[in-house]
């Protein structure tokens, strides 16, 4: 008497689409073995599709086999897309089995032998038959697919942001991702910050994203209410409209992939952001020049303190708090006058206005080219309709078109909002200089940092006591009281919390100065 192993398998569409039912498929095994007079010493069922063999029920039959948990001489079947919808790897595991002592037999085909000359053939096209159905059953769910993407469905589970509505089978916004995504995206196209700072500063508000996955967002269009039906076969990648609500105008995601393609993905390799260490990446030692990094020490009564230190082995440390306060009083030494902040205004303003009649004249040069364009838009759409072109022609240039309206809007939406960007800029941007010490302290960690990185394009130097650094933004040094131009004071002499800086460079980077 043989002994036989029954396999049953659906996958969860068949189960759905044909009523393909494994209590049927298993009655019908049972029912062969007993006029086969077979003996059933196993029975393993899948709910997993049969495109390969990592299926949880089988390779937990591969497994008893080789432990011998079970002696079989043959695995049923009902039919060889039971088995298997690949030729190669049904042709593999009958192989494998073949040395066990297994066969594999259906009750349509009888047994699978590739050793047998006469049958290699008929086998091999039993389960190329089956391969064969998969593949177009594959082929038309990538075409349904595709129709319903270019009718501006989305198919797949919703970007984050949207929720995918189960009664309507639309996509619709999310309101507790959606204003992140806006946020986000507002954030990057301002250009005031790096793709990574705006991952971090919405992360600590509670929208988890990997760097990654933050990137592939930035790049969708679909926020903008736009699909990217990708190029498949002979027929050309599109963008269509979709019919779900977008997050963001057209205007801010263009300006985004123009953020992006400057950067081209520049992750800053700093350390994570801590509201005790801002001068962290800013601070270089005394003795080998090398950056400073920050960390956090718990003393004896649990009470944690935060320290600057190097990380090359040097001796130098000292506290934060300390560093941090001696920071800000030496941030005085760069207030500038308000006498001069109101004559570096009237020569603003006079630069302005000269140049204020060059920028009317190249709107009007960009608006005169995005009807030019647009006007080529309209006349391929009629070439389309009167069977001049073909879509795919259409479909080319229509891109094209829209990508050089995009740039062009972008420009014009620049130059449109210098005026208003420069009123803002007097408004706000010079109220700073008489008081920037005060606007530092009360600043977010992230203001601190970019106030910091504006005033001192070299790093700078804490001995403990004072600040220097061997260099200072141009207008700072020219207009503050630590320069000798239109508000300094010459050869006044530094000393603790000074409001001198030196310019010599420190012992250890350069020759000192004598």
């Amino acid at each position: 008497m043989k002994k036989a192993v029954l396999y049953t398998r659906v996958s969860t569409d068949e189960q759905k689409r044909t009523g393909f039912s494994l209590q049927e498929q298993y009655n019908r095994l049972k029912d062969y073995c007993t006029r086969k007079g077979y003996q059933i010493v196993g029975h393993y069922q899948d709910d997993h599709s049969a495109k390969n063999f990592k299926r949880p029920e089988y390779q937990r039959f591969l497994e008893d086999v080789r432990l011998k948990r079970v002696r079989p001489d043959l695995l049923l079947v009902t039919k060889a897309d039971r088995f298997t919808r690949d030729a190669f790897e049904g042709y593999t595991q009958i192989t494998n089995l073949r040395k066990n002592n297994i066969e594999v037999e259906s009750l349509s085909d009888g047994s699978y032998d590739f050793t047998n000359p006469n049958k290699f053939f008929q086998n091999l096209l039993q389960f190329g038959a089956a391969q064969h159905e998969n593949i177009l059953k594959a082929d038309n769910t990538k075409r349904g697919m595709r129709e319903a993407l270019r009718q501006g469905r989305w198919v797949w589970p919703a970007p984050v942001g949207y929720d995918n509505d189960t009664n309507t089978k639309l996509v619709v916004i999310d309101s507790a991702n959606a204003p992140y995504v806006k946020k986000a995206f507002d954030l990057v196209a301002s250009g005031l910050y790096s793709c990574e700072e705006v991952r971090r500063m919405l992360n600590n508000e509670g929208f988890k994203r990997t760097k990654q996955a933050f990137m592939n967002m930035l790049r969708n269009p679909f926020y903008y209410g736009y699909i990217l039906v990708k190029e498949w076969q002979n027929e050309p990648e599109e963008l269509v409209k979709g019919i779900h609500e977008p997050i963001i105008s057209e205007t801010v995601f263009s300006k985004v992939q123009l953020v992006l393609k400057r950067r081209k993905r520049n992750w800053p390799k700093t350390q994570a952001l801590n509201e005790q260490l801002p001068l962290r990446g800013h601070l270089i030692c005394q003795d080998c020049g090398k950056s400073l990094t920050g960390s956090g020490s718990v003393s004896r009564n649990k009470s944690i303190h935060h320290y600057y230190h190097c990380q090359n082995g040097c001796k130098e440390r000292f506290r934060a708090d300390n560093a941090n306060v001696c920071f800000a009083e030496y941030l005085k030494t760069f207030e500038v006058p308000t006498d001069v902040v109101q004559l570096y205004k009237e020569v603003l303003k006079d630069m302005f206005q000269q140049d204020d009649s060059e920028r009317k004249k190249k709107l009007a040069d960009i608006d005169k080219q995005m009807r030019l364009v647009n006007g080529r838009l309209a006349s391929l759409a009629d070439k389309l309709a009167d069977d001049k072109i073909s879509y795919e022609d259409f479909n080319e240039a229509k891109l094209r078109y829209k990508e050089e309206l995009n740039k062009m809007d972008i420009e014009y939406q620049e130059l449109n909002g210098i005026k208003s960007s420069f009123d803002r800029y007097l408004t706000y941007g010079l109220m700073i200089l008489p008081d920037i010490s005060k606007y530092y302290t009360q600043a977010d960690l992230t203001a601190k940092r970019e106030i910091v990185g504006s005033i001192f394009p070299e790093k700078v130097i804490f001995d403990g006591k004072s600040y220097r650094t061997s260099r200072v933004n141009g207008l700072f040094s020219l207009f503050s009281n630590t320069g000798k131009g239109l508000g300094g004071q010459k050869n006044k002499k530094a000393g603790k919390n000074s409001d001198l800086f030196d310019l010599a460079p420190p012992s250890g980077l350069e020759p000192e100065t004598p």
